[in-house]
C-alpha cells in the first residue's frame, strides 16, 4: 500500500521549520543580550568620577535646551511638532497588553468547553496558547528581560513539567497517548504561569483578570441554571453553533471542527453546567467566590459592591445548587482561613458580611423559590425571576451593609461578640426548628411537557440488615385522564459497593390516599434508597409524610421527603457526610490501589498511568479514569521526583504570600487594602487544591489553568514587593530559554495537527458510520487513504488506529489477494505500533489475538489473550472474548490434525467460568457481567464442551 509522501513532506518541513525557528530566535536572543553586556562595559570603561557624568549628563541637558531656544527663535516663536515613531518601549507595552487580554480570553473561555477535560477541546488551547507565549517571549524580547527562571518557585514549576517527560524518555509510560497528553497540559501550565507572573504582578492587572474570571462563572452558573429550566437559553445557543458554518460558508472538515454543543448540565437534581461534573463545579465557583469577595471588599464605589454582592449571591446559591458534599466541608475552612489571613477588623467585618448576606439570601432564595421544585414542576419563569430577586436583594443589603460599616468599625468588642454569639444561637435554633417541618414534595408535567421520567431520590441511614420494614407515605396525585400512571415508590437496598438491588415497588394513577410498602431489607445492606417519579403529561403527585416502621421491634422512623423552610437537598448531603459513604470509602480504595502502581513505578508511570494501569491493580470491580486525589494521581503519573516538585511548589506558594503578607505591618491605612487581593488569590488557591485531595478538580484543565495562572500572580507580586529576584544561575536561564521556546513550538505544531487531523478523519463521517461488505469493498480504499492521513497527524491516537486496523483487516478480506495482501502488511504494521504505544490495552492485545491465531500462530495469540484478562480481571466482555479466541485456536489446531493441542484450548474456552469465579473470590465484591456478556460465555462454554465430546 502506498504511503503518503506528501504528508511526510508536510510533517519534515514543520520540524526543519520549528528547528531553524527556535536557532533564530535563540542566536537573535543571544546577540542582543551580547549587545547589552558590551555597551554596560563601554559605560563602565568611559565612567570617570560620579561628579564628571553629573557634569556630562547636565551640559546635555542644557544644551537640549538651547537647542530648543534656538529652534523657537528661528522659526518666529513656535516649534513644529513632528509625529514621533513608535519607540520599542510602546511596542512593548502594546504588545504585553495584547498578550494580557490574550490570557484573559483564556481564562474566560476554558471552562466553557467541559472545563478542557478531553482533548478535542484541549487540542485547540495548546495552539492558542503557544501563540499567546510566543507574543509574551516578543514582549520580553522587546523588555531586553532574557531571565525566563526567575526564583526557585519557577525552578520548582519547571521541574514538574520535566518529571512528567522524564517516563516518556525512559520509555516507562504506561501509555504512549496519555502520557504524552498530559506532558503538553503541564507544559501549557507552565508556560501561561510564566506569562502570569511577568504580566499580572501589577495590582491594576490582576483585577481585571479576576473581573473576567467572575464574569466566566457566571456565565457558566447561568448556563447551568438554564440547563435545569427547560434548556431555553442553552438550545438558542446551541442553534446558533450548528448554523455558525452555514453561516461562515465552511464545508467538510472545517464545519465539522465547529460541531459543538452544551449539554448535560442538569442531572438528578444537581447542576454540573459546562463543566459536566457537580464536584468539580462546585469547586470552581466557591474559589470563585472567594475572588469576588475580595474585589468587593477593595471597592468603594456603590455600584461594585452592588454587582460584586449579586455576583456573590449567584456563586454561592449555585454551589448549593450543584450539593457536592466535599465542598459543604471545604469551603467554610476556607473561608475562614481568608478572615485569619485579612486580620484587620474593617477588612474581616467587609468578608464574614459578604458571605453572611450571599448566604443568608441564597437560605431565603432557596425556601421561597426552590430550585428543584420549580425544575420538577415546569415553573421555569419563577426560576430566573429568583435569581433577579436574589442578585438584586443581595448587591443591595451589602450596599447598605457599607453604608453602616464605620458604625460596625466603633463597636465595642464586648458587645460585638456578643451581637455575634446570639445571632448565631438563633441561627442554629431556627435550624433545629426547621429540622421538624415538612411540606409535600409535588412533581409534576405541564400539558405542553411530554411524558417523561422525573424524578427525586431520598437516601434513608440507619438500616438495620435482614430486617422486615413497612414504608406508609401519602399520595396527592392528579391527572386528567384517570387511566394514565401518574406515579410510582421504588425502594431499592444499597450494599457498601453502591450496588443497587430492588426491593419493592408501588404505582399508582390519580388519588389521595395512604400507601404501605413491606419489604425485607439484604444482609449487605447499608442504606435503602427511594426514588419518587411522576411520568405522565398534565399530570402531579404530592408525596408526604413518609414513616418507615421495623415490623420486628414496632419502632417507627419519620421520613421528610421535603423541608419547609430548609433547602432539602443540602440538608440530605450534609447528613450523609461520613467517611462511611460510599463515594468516601471508594475513593480510599482508589489511593490504596494507585500506591501498588507507585510501587512499580517509582519514577512514574507516565500522564494518564492511573487510566492505563488501574484495571491490572484494582480490588474490585469499580471504572473509574481517575485517583480522585490529585496529589496522588501526580505521584502516579510522575513519579518521586513529579511528587516532591509539587510539593515545592505547594510550599513556595505558601512562602511567597506569607513573606507578602508580613508587609501588611509597613502599610497605611491607605494601602492596607493591597494585602487583600494576594490573600483572596492564595486562598483560592489552597481551595483548590484541598479539593483536589477528595475528587479530581485539577484534572480538568480550565480549573489547573486558574490554579497556575494565581500561582503567577503570587510568584510575581512577590518579586514585585521584595524588589529583587531570587539569584538563579545564568546557566539555568541559558538551558531554560531554548527549552521553553521548543515547548512553545511543540504546543503550537501538536495543537494544530490536532485540529487539522479532526479536519481530515471528519471526511470519513461522509462514508457513514457501519458499511457492508459491499460498500467496503468500493469505498474502502479512499476511507483508509483518510485514516492514514490523520496517523500520519495523530500518530498517538490508540482508538483511531483500531478503527483504521478493523478497516485495513476487512479489505485484507475483501479485495482480491494481492491487493489485500498489502492491507494485510498495514494490520500487522499497526497492530505493533498500538502494542508498543498501549501495552495495557486490553482491546489493543485482544486484537492482536485475534490477528495471530488467524495467521496460526496460537501461542502467541492466546499469550496477548491471557495478558488482556490480566490487565482487565474485573471487565466480563475480555474473559468472553479470550474464550472465544480459544474455542476459535482449538477448533483451528484440531482441523489442522493437532488435536492434543485443540482439545487443551477448548478445555481452556470451556473452564472459563472457573477462571471468573477465582478472580470473584479475591475480590472485594463480585465483579458485574452483563446479561448479555453472560449469554455469550454460556454459547461459547456450551460449544466448546460439544467440540471436545466430538474429539
Amino acid at each position: 500500500m502506498r504511503k503518503s509522501t506528501n504528508d511526510r513532506g508536510l510533517a519534515l518541513f514543520l520540524c526543519i521549520f520549528a528547528v531553524i525557528d527556535i536557532l533564530w530566535l535563540y542566536v537573535k536572543l543571544i546577540s542582543v543580550k551580547m549587545r547589552m553586556n558590551n555597551g554596560r562595559l563601554d559605560m563602565s570603561k568611559n565612567k570617570g568620577s560620579s561628579k564628571d557624568s553629573s557634569k556630562i549628563i547636565n551640559n546635555n541637558v542644557q544644551a537640549s535646551k538651547k537647542a530648543k531656544k534656538k529652534a523657537v527663535s528661528e522659526d518666529g516663536g513656535s516649534v513644529t511638532k513632528q509625529k514621533p515613531e513608535i519607540s520599542e518601549s510602546k511596542l512593548s507595552k502594546r504588545i504585553g497588553i495584547i498578550t494580557l487580554i490574550g490570557l484573559v480570553i483564556l481564562l474566560f473561555y476554558s471552562p466553557y468547553f467541559r472545563g478542557l477535560y478531553f482533548n478535542q477541546e484541549m487540542s485547540t488551547t495548546f495552539l492558542y496558547s503557544g501563540i499567546l507565549f510566543t507574543l509574551f517571549l516578543i514582549y520580553k524580547l522587546l523588555n531586553s528581560d532574557f531571565k525566563i527562571l526567575k526564583s526557585p518557585l519557577d525552578v520548582a514549576a519547571g521541574a514538574l513539567v520535566l518529571a512528567y517527560f522524564l517516563p516518556i524518555l525512559l520509555g516507562t509510560a504506561a501509555s504512549a497517548q496519555y502520557s504524552w497528553d498530559k506532558f503538553l497540559r503541564y507544559a501549557n501550565y507552565f508556560l501561561i504561569y510564566l506569562v502570569a507572573r511577568d504580566l499580572i504582578g501589577k495590582y491594576k492587572n490582576i483585577k481585571v483578570l479576576l473581573n473576567a474570571v467572575i464574569v466566566s462563572a457566571i456565565g457558566v452558573s447561568i448556563l447551568g441554571i438554564d440547563a435545569g429550566a427547560g434548556m431555553i437559553l442553552t438550545n438558542k445557543i446551541n442553534w446558533v453553533l450548528e448554523n455558525l458554518p452555514k453561516w461562515l460558508h465552511l464545508q467538510g472538515g472545517s464545519a465539522q471542527l465547529m460541531n459543538f454543543k452544551f449539554f448535560g448540565g442538569y442531572t438528578d437534581g444537581r447542576i454540573y453546567s459546562t463543566l459536566q461534573y457537580p464536584n468539580v463545579f462546585a469547586s470552581y465557583l466557591g474559589a470563585v467566590f472567594l475572588l469576588a469577595a475580595g474585589l468587593l471588599i477593595v471597592s468603594n464605589a456603590m455600584w461594585k459592591r452592588f454587582v460584586y454582592g449579586a455576583a456573590g449571591f449567584i456563586l454561592l446559591y449555585i454551589l448549593l445548587l450543584t450539593g457536592s458534599r466535599g465542598m459543604f466541608l471545604v469551603f467554610p475552612v476556607m473561608f475562614l482561613m481568608l478572615l485569619i489571613f485579612l486580620r484587620k477588623k474593617p477588612l474581616v467585618i467587609d468578608a464574614v458580611s459578604s458571605l453572611g448576606v450571599a448566604a443568608g439570601v441564597t437560605l431565603l432564595i432557596s425556601y421561597f423559590f426552590n430550585y428543584n421544585e420549580l425544575v420538577n414542576t415546569a415553573n421555569y419563569s419563577m426560576v430566573w425571576v429568583s435569581l433577579l430577586v436574589g442578585a438584586v436583594a443581595c448587591g443591595t443589603a451589602l450596599v447598605l451593609v457599607y453604608k453602616i460599616r464605620n458604625i460596625l468599625y466603633e463597636i465595642n468588642n464586648m458587645i460585638y461578640v456578643l451581637t455575634t454569639v446570639v445571632i448565631t444561637a438563633l441561627v442554629f435554633v431556627g435550624i433545629g426548628v426547621g429540622l421538624t417541618l415538612e411540606k409535600p414534595l409535588l412533581i409534576k408535567h405541564s400539558l405542553n411537557e411530554p411524558d417523561s421520567e422525573k424524578s427525586v431520590i431520598r437516601d434513608i441511614t440507619g438500616i438495620k440488615p435482614d430486617t422486615r420494614y413497612s414504608l406508609e407515605f401519602n399520595i396527592d396525585s392528579s391527572s386528567p385522564d384517570p387511566a394514565k400512571m401518574v406515579y410510582k415508590v421504588s425502594i431499592y437496598s444499597i450494599n457498601p459497593f453502591a450496588e443497587l438491588e430492588p426491593l419493592k415497588e408501588i404505582s399508582g394513577g390519580p388519588e389521595n390516599t395512604v400507601k404501605r410498602i413491606e419489604f425485607t431489607t439484604k444482609p449487605d445492606i447499608r442504606n435503602i434508597r427511594l426514588h419518587m417519579f411522576n411520568y405522565s403529561s398534565g399530570t402531579s403527585a404530592a408525596f408526604s409524610n413518609f414513616r418507615l416502621k421495623d415490623l420486628n421491634t414496632g419502632t417507627e422512623k419519620r421520613i421528610i421527603a421535603q423541608y419547609m423552610y430548609l433547602p432539602t437537598e443540602l440538608v440530605y448531603k450534609v447528613k450523609d457526610i461520613s467517611l462511611k459513604t460510599h463515594n468516601a470509602w471508594q475513593r480510599l480504595v482508589f489511593v490504596g490501589d494507585a500506591f501498588k502502581i507507585i510501587r512499580d513505578y517509582p519514577l512514574g508511570a507516565g500522564g494518564g498511568g492511573w487510566k492505563a494501569l488501574y484495571h491490572k491493580y484494582q480490588s474490585y470491580g469499580y471504572a473509574s479514569n481517575e485517583v480522585h486525589n490529585h496529589p496522588v494521581q501526580l505521584w502516579v503519573e510522575a513519579g518521586i521526583i513529579g511528587f516532591v516538585a509539587f510539593l515545592v511548589v505547594i510550599g513556595l506558594i505558601i512562602h511567597h504570600y506569607y513573606r507578602t503578607r508580613m508587609e501588611i505591618k509597613e502599610l497605611s491605612e491607605e494601602t492596607i487594602k493591597k494585602i487583600v487581593l494576594p490573600s483572596v488569590v492564595f486562598t483560592a488557591i489552597i481551595s483548590l487544591y484541598a479539593h483536589s485531595v477528595i475528587d479530581f478538580d485539577l484534572s480538568l484543565s480550565a480549573l489547573s489553568i486558574l490554579v497556575w495562572v494565581l500561582t503567577g500572580f503570587i510568584s510575581g507580586f512577590y518579586m514585585q514587593r521584595e524588589r529583587a529576584h531570587v539569584a538563579v544561575k545564568e546557566g539555568a536561564n541559558m538551558i531554560a530559554l531554548p527549552t521553553v521556546v521548543i515547548m512553545g513550538l511543540i504546543l503550537v505544531v501538536s495543537g494544530f495537527n490536532s485540529i487539522y487531523g479532526r479536519s481530515v478523519i471528519s471526511e470519513a463521517g461522509k462514508y457513514g458510520a457501519k458499511l457492508t461488505e459491499d460498500q467496503i469493498k468500493a469505498v474502502g480504499p479512499e476511507l483508509a487513504a483518510i485514516h492514514q492521513k490523520y496517523q500520519t497527524l495523530q500518530p498517538l491516537d490508540e482508538d483511531r488506529r483500531v478503527e483504521y486496523i478493523l478497516l485495513n483487516n476487512a479489505l485484507s478480506r475483501l479485495l482480491p489477494e494481492e491487493e489485500g495482501k498489502a492491507y494485510f502488511s498495514e494490520v500487522k504494521e499497526n497492530i505493533e505500533v498500538n502494542l508498543r504505544n498501549e501495552p495495557y490495552s486490553y482491546r489493543t492485545l485482544l486484537q492482536a489475538a485475534s490477528l495471530y491465531i488467524s495467521g496460526g500462530d496460537f501461542d502467541t495469540g492466546l499469550g496477548y489473550a491471557d495478558k488482556a484478562v490480566e490487565y482487565a480481571k474485573f471487565i466480563g466482555v475480555v474473559y468472553k472474548e479470550k474464550a472465544e479466541l480459544y474455542l476459535n485456536a482449538g477448533n483451528f489446531a484440531a482441523a489442522y490434525g493437532d488435536k492434543e493441542k485443540g482439545r487443551y484450548y477448548l478445555e481452556r474456552a470451556r473452564n472459563i467460568r472457573s477462571e471468573i469465579d477465582e478472580v470473584n473470590r479475591q475480590a472485594k465484591t463480585p465483579m458485574e457481567i452483563s446479561d448479555e456478556v453472560n449469554k455469550g460465555i454460556d454459547e461459547v462454554v456450551n460449544k466448546a464442551a460439544q467440540m471436545l465430546g466430538t474429539l
